[in-house]
C-alpha cells in the first residue's frame, strides 16, 4: 500500500492534470564584457540556504519554513548586477538515504545537491553557526569534515571532478552567538583553514554571516562578483528565478502547508496544478489540487468549516501575488487520492 501511494504521489507531483501553456524562454541581453558565475548552495536541512538566496536577491524565490527539508527540488536564483550575473543553485538539504526513505523523499531530491555541485564553479557549503560552535570543541574537529556530500557514494569520475572544485564555507546564524563565543569561534575557524592533509575538500574562504539579518552578506556578494569570469549571461537581467508561474504557485501552496499544518503531515501531501487561466483584466486564476493519503488527513487540511484550507489558500495567494507582481486567484481542491473525494474553496 505504501509503495502504491508513493508511485501515485510522484505521478501527481510530476505535472499538471491538463495541458498548460508555458511561455517561451526570453533570450538574455547581449552585454559587452559580461561575466558569469555558478554557485551551488549545499548543506544539511534547515541551515538557511533558501533564506540566504532570498536575502541576496532581495526577492523571495525559495520557500522557507521552520521545518527541515522544505526545499524539495533545486531552485535557480538569478542575481544580476552591472555586467555580472550569478546563478545560485539552492538545493534540498543533504540527508542520508535512510532518512530520505523514512520521510518519503524522492530519489532525485537526494542527489540534487551532488549534481548542482558538479555543475557549479564554486560550491558554497553552509553550516549552522550554533551547531558548528559545539562541533569545534569535539576532539579531531576539522572544517574540512563539514562537506555533507559523501564522495564514496559517487562514481570515480564525478568524485574526481568534485575534488577539483573551489569550496567556500558559509557559517550562518552567527548573530545568535554571544560575542565571546563568536570571537573564540572565529579564531578556531582561522586556525583550522588549510588543516586536514589528504582531505578531499579544502575551503579557500570562510564567511561568518547571518542570512536572516544580512550581516556580512554584502562581503560574500562582493567576493562572488569578483570571482565571476567572462561569459555570456544565461538569463535576462530582469529574471530572478528559472521557475515558471505554475511551479511558483505549487511551491507557494507547499509553503503554506508547511507553515499551517502539523510537523509530519506536510511531508505526506502532494500538489498538482490543474489549470492556469489568464484573465482579461491582467490577473491570473490557478487551480491546484492537494492530495492526501487518507480521509482523516483530508479533514485536517480542510479544517473546521473549511477554515484551514481557506487560510492556506489566502496565504499562498498573497505570497504568489508578491512574487509575480500581479493579481492572483488561487482555487484549491483537497482530494483523497484513493477515493477521489474533493471539496473546493
Amino acid at each position: 500500500v505504501k509503495m502504491k501511494w508513493l508511485q501515485l504521489a510522484r505521478r501527481f507531483s510530476q505535472g499538471p492534470g491538463v495541458p498548460i501553456a508555458v511561455p517561451q524562454p526570453v533570450r538574455p541581453e547581449q552585454v559587452e564584457n559580461s561575466r558569469l558565475l555558478k554557485v551551488a548552495l549545499v548543506g544539511l536541512p534547515n541551515v538557511g540556504k533558501s533564506t540566504l538566496l532570498n536575502r541576496i536577491l532581495q526577492h523571495k524565490v525559495s520557500i522557507v519554513s521552520p521545518l527541515p527539508q522544505t526545499t524539495r527540488e533545486r531552485t535557480v536564483g538569478i542575481y544580476t548586477s552591472g555586467k555580472t550575473q550569478i546563478l545560485f543553485f539552492d538545493t534540498p538539504g543533504v540527508v542520508s538515504h535512510e532518512y530520505g526513505r523514512r520521510m518519503r523523499l524522492a530519489r532525485p531530491l537526494l542527489v540534487d545537491a551532488r549534481l548542482s555541485a558538479l555543475e557549479a564553479d564554486i560550491v558554497a557549503t553552509m553550516v549552522d553557526g550554533e551547531q558548528l560552535h559545539s562541533y569545534s570543541h569535539q576532539p579531531g574537529a576539522a572544517l574540512n569534515n563539514l562537506f555533507p556530500i559523501d564522495f564514496d557514494k559517487m562514481d570515480a569520475a564525478s568524485a574526481a571532478e568534485l575534488e577539483q572544485k573551489k569550496y567556500i564555507l558559509l557559517v550562518n546564524k552567527v548573530d545568535l552567538l554571544p560575542p565571546k563565543k563568536l570571537s573564540s569561534f572565529l579564531c578556531w575557524i582561522q586556525e583550522s583553514l588549510g588543516q586536514g592533509d589528504g582531505a578531499k575538500v579544502s575551503f579557500s574562504s570562510v564567511f561568518p554571516i547571518s542570512a536572516l539579518t544580512g550581516k556580512h552578506v554584502p562581503l560574500l556578494q562582493s567576493y562572488l562578483e569578483e570571482a565571476a569570469y567572462p561569459a555570456p549571461w544565461v538569463y535576462p537581467s530582469n529574471q530572478r528565478t528559472d521557475r515558471p508561474l505554475p511551479q511558483l504557485a505549487q511551491e507557494c501552496v507547499r509553503e503554506q502547508l508547511f507553515l499551517n499544518l502539523r510537523q509530519e503531515l506536510p511531508y505526506l501531501l502532494t500538489q498538482r496544478i490543474e489549470s492556469v487561466t489568464e484573465n482579461d483584466d491582467g490577473s491570473v486564476t490557478i487551480r491546484v489540487t492537494v492530495f492526501t493519503k487518507s480521509n482523516s488527513q483530508k479533514l485536517i487540511v480542510v479544517g473546521r468549516k473549511g477554515e484551514m484550507i481557506l487560510r492556506i489558500t489566502k496565504g499562498a495567494e498573497k505570497e504568489l501575488a508578491m512574487q509575480v507582481q500581479r493579481r492572483v486567484k488561487l482555487m484549491l481542491t483537497v482530494q483523497e487520492a484513493s477515493r477521489h473525494m474533493a471539496r473546493t474553496f
